[in-house]
């Protein structure tokens, strides 16, 4: 820690990943031009087909094409900038990138993590140490602490080495400091602030909110937070997707429209035909 600058790490390893986007709408751009300029397809349309591989859906590809202001240049008169301008937003847009500021526990960890904070004052970065959260997770193991990832603190239950009371010492100081070891967060901040997942729980027994085994909340689905009732039937089963009627609201009772996005903590039930 301390030998590289954590910024440009952080700004070498996003133009790499956008030069690699850049390189694969590159290859064969010909057939990009013929299709929108000949065939008359729509850009978008061509564009999604061409990233698909990548995960990169109709929206994101329609959005980076508008703040790239791209949408009305035809592809022949695209220059290698607007390729690589195009390939930026489109991974920000998709593949929203969460920093992990690891070995916050040594003075150059915590210099590095407010280098980051400074230059990229609108990211989402995270400050963690990954080592603590091993020595804890092994403690645990151990039988010596009372632990659960992720929580600000922990439980002496064992004897102790001087060494090891030292150590956990230490580590107890940091995550008083800094809330945890962040590694738990880190995990957090990427599925739910920069993806914007949600969870939702599927149940067959909307009243005793389990399976048909009596399975109290069963299963538990991370989807996107556009998702709705029928993208959650096609996430459990392609089958259950197709003989989709509609969704209840475990809690409420209440019907869900076809199109009425999920939220976050849902209990719900799906009707099939």
């Amino acid at each position: 820690p301390g030998s590289h600058d954590p910024v440009v790490d952080v700004q070498f390893l996003e133009r790499e990943v956008d030069m690699w986007i850049a390189s694969i709408l590159r290859k064969d751009w010909d057939k990009v031009v013929r299709f929108v300029e000949f065939s008359k397809r729509d850009v978008v349309e061509v564009l999604t087909e061409k990233l698909a591989g990548l995960g990169m859906g109709r929206t994101q590809v329609e959005k980076a094409l508008a703040d790239a202001d791209l949408a009305k240049k035809p592809p022949s008169r695209w220059t290698d900038d607007d390729l690589y301008r195009f390939s930026h937003l489109a991974r920000a847009y998709s593949k929203p990138i969460v920093i992990v500021a690891n070995k916050i526990d040594l003075p150059e960890g915590e210099e590095g993590y407010k280098k980051l904070k400074q230059a990229f004052p609108d990211r989402i970065i995270v400050p963690t140490s990954a080592e603590a959260e091993l020595a804890l997770r092994r403690a645990a193991a151990k039988g010596l602490i009372k632990y659960k990832p992720g929580d600000p603190g922990f439980e002496v239950l064992g004897e102790l080495t001087p060494q090891q009371r030292a150590v956990l010492d230490k580590i107890g100081d940091l995550t008083k400091k800094w809330g945890s070891t962040g590694v738990v967060k880190a995990i957090n901040s990427a599925v739910f602030d920069a993806l914007r997942y949600v969870t939702v729980y599927p149940v067959e027994d909307e009243k005793r909110l389990s399976d048909k085994n009596g399975n109290v909340l069963p299963d538990l689905l991370l989807v996107p937070h556009t998702s709705t009732a029928r993208d959650v039937a096609y996430a459990i089963h392609t089958e259950l997707g197709e003989r989709f009627v509609s969704a209840i609201d475990a809690k409420t009772g209440r019907r869900l429209a076809s199109d009425e996005p999920v939220r976050h903590g849902l209990i719900l039930k799906i009707l099939a035909r």
